[in-house]
């Protein structure tokens, strides 16, 4: 599904952001900034060969096709530079009301009320959706990202010991986390 409206977004710098729906043509946008977010930072729940290997033209049809899901993308110019999608738990009758939460921004993005911006433009449209709950997981040591969802009324409900294996055979818990629209 498509948001309904295009969003813009002044930043802090003076920069403007279009907030918008995943376009099919913009499958090569969507891999540059995936593969450049993938290199920022570790908080990725896929490496940079999984990230090769998406098939971002499908996925991108697939959220259009879909009446309650979406991807939004956030574009400076032509470039995307962060993005959200919001996909349902299941279809099942008892547990179609949850929605999850996956977002990504460029490092350079961070800080400037973007984020916030995002979500709140997804949760409103959640809502619009028919979503009553929204849920995502984050890496433990992502303490921004937790502060980012903490302020826009994500609780902590559960923590998953050693989630995330990292390259250097290191771990990492996830921390699970629900907001009630």
């Amino acid at each position: 599904m498509r948001i309904k409206q295009e969003q813009e977004y002044m930043l802090p710098t003076g920069e403007r952001i279009v907030l918008r729906s995943a376009l099919s043509s913009d499958a090569t946008a969507l891999r540059r900034h995936r593969e450049i977010v993938t290199s920022e930072t570790h908080f990725l729940t896929r490496s940079a060969e999984e990230r090769a290997r998406e098939d971002l033209c499908g996925m991108i049809a697939q959220f259009l096709g879909e009446p309650r899901e979406f991807l939004l993308c956030a574009v400076a110019g032509e470039e995307i530079v962060g993005d959200l999608m919001l996909a349902h738990v299941s279809d099942r009758i008892k547990t179609r009301h949850r929605a999850y939460l996956g977002i990504s921004l460029r490092q350079a993005y961070c800080g400037m009320g973007l984020g916030t911006r995002m979500i709140e433009t997804a949760a409103e449209q959640a809502k619009k959706n028919g979503f009553l709950q929204i849920e995502l997981g984050v890496y433990e040591d992502n303490t921004p990202a937790i502060a980012l969802y903490k302020k826009m009324g994500f609780r902590e409900y559960g923590r998953l010991p050693n989630a995330f294996r990292l390259d250097d055979d290191d771990y990492r818990a996830e921390l699970l986390m629900v907001r009630t629209l």
